[in-house]
């Protein structure tokens, strides 16, 4: 969103919240009866880096029974980086453990960590990393010295009741709310311009901005004398006090 100010002998132009599409050169442009001047200034923006996260998915109850296999999927945001395993905090290759342990690569985003017969000493910590540094939360992997049957969480006369025979109230689920995102800090400028073309004179303050996506900057153009002072991006004009 883009606003114009007016003040006496110039004009500044507030980009809220900047995009990709905010992009550009940006004129000031004056006139005073047939004189006219005009000056411009480069507005960089970057597109903010998409953080990685990787996650592991167990495919199984835990605990496992022991004798089973147990299965984990490691899976990463974006396929750009390479995934590994550590099992107690020791790296895991494919067939490490004398073939106890198989680690195969499903895609470039994804891998599997198999036992195909677990035993009690299997009890450890299994954890996803990636080689920008980025890891998952470790999962620990409990075996169980006989089947585990997981317990009804409803109660015992309506084990085999639909969900329509629960009691008002009885909560199916829950939700969760994810923080809103810091502000970005809006950058302070350090450089000047100056064009002109007598007797009128423009001066722009800064030159060149580079700003990440989501960040605001104010550009501030300036006349030596009482003009009409225009900002204008893409054969736009930007109109005082209307946001754009």
């Amino acid at each position: 969103q883009a606003k114009v100010e007016t003040k006496v002998n110039g004009t500044i132009l507030m980009i809220n919240k900047v995009t990709r599409d905010d992009d550009g050169v940006y004129y000031c442009h004056a006139s005073l009866y047939s004189n006219i001047a005009e000056s411009e200034v480069e507005l960089r923006v970057d597109e903010l880096p998409v953080p990685i996260v990787v996650k592991v998915t167990s495919l199984q109850s835990l605990p496992v029974p022991a004798g089973s296999p147990a299965r984990f999927l490691c899976e990463a945001s974006t396929n750009t980086a390479n995934l590994y395993w550590t099992y107690n905090g020791q790296i895991v290759s494919g067939g490490s453990g004398n073939g106890h342990f198989v680690v195969r690569t499903i895609s470039n985003a994804s891998l599997l960590f198999t036992i195909y017969e677990t035993v009690l000493n299997d009890t450890g910590t299994l954890t996803c990393l990636s080689d920008v540094g980025v890891s998952s939360n470790p999962v620990n992997i409990t075996i169980a010295s006989e089947p585990s049957v997981a317990p009804s969480p409803f109660p015992k006369s309506l084990r085999f009741a639909s969900t329509a025979a629960l009691p008002p109230g009885t909560p199916l689920g829950m939700a969760t709310t994810l923080p809103a995102a810091a502000a970005a800090p809006v950058p302070t400028a350090t450089s000047a311009g100056f064009s002109s073309l007598s007797p009128l004179k423009i001066s722009l303050f800064p030159l060149d901005v580079k700003l990440k996506a989501g960040q605001s900057t104010n550009l501030l153009c300036e006349a030596t004398s009482a003009v009409t002072l225009t900002w204008m991006f893409r054969y736009n004009a930007f109109l005082p006090g209307n946001v754009e």
